[in-house]
């Protein structure tokens, strides 16, 4: 997002130094609060006017480009694919790759192949045939841990859980 400019932490500060016995409605503490919001706001719409004029436009030839580059890590989820790798495969250079497949689908690539693979392992998971090293192994993942950790910070719950209460409904 953004770094906390020094303004901001001086205002910050301020409240701090005020105390917490005062009367939390107090005048002083309000204002304080009041130029940090204004502050931030500010700080919102300039990072936000910086993301639209970064945004990627993307000529249809390279949308369809950007598309092949997702059917090509759906067609093989389990391969451990690099930028350089898809770039080659669909004809983009690395960085219209990246800038474009965030602009076309709101998710970087890699984080893309992450949640491919955690919803093709719920799906596994949910089936109760394979044992979660196996599914991990699956799914593309050589650490079962590495895989536990991502799938319960994807689901909220350890591979291991969902196994045994399959019934569950979990968000993909």
């Amino acid at each position: 997002m953004f770094k906390t400019p020094t303004n901001i932490l001086k205002l910050a500060q301020n409240i701090y130094d005020e105390g917490f016995s005062v009367n939390p409605n107090d005048l002083i503490i309000e204002s304080h609060v009041l130029n940090i919001l204004s502050d931030i706001i500010k700080l919102l719409k300039v990072d936000n006017s910086q993301l639209n004029k970064s945004k990627t436009t993307l000529l249809g030839k390279d949308k369809r480009l950007i598309k092949t580059a997702q059917e090509l890590i759906l067609s093989d989820i389990v391969h451990t694919w690099s930028i350089n790798e898809i770039s080659r495969k669909v004809g983009l250079n690395s960085k219209k790759l990246k800038s474009g497949f965030k602009s076309e689908f709101g998710i970087p690539v890699y984080s893309f192949l992450q949640q491919e693979r955690l919803k093709l392992a719920l799906e596994l998971l949910q089936l109760g045939n394979l044992s979660v090293t196996e599914i991990s192994l699956t799914v593309g993942y050589a650490n079962p841990s590495h895989f536990a950790y991502l799938f319960k910070r994807q689901f909220g719950n350890s591979p291991l859980k969902v196994k045994h209460d399959a019934s569950a409904n979990y968000k993909i």
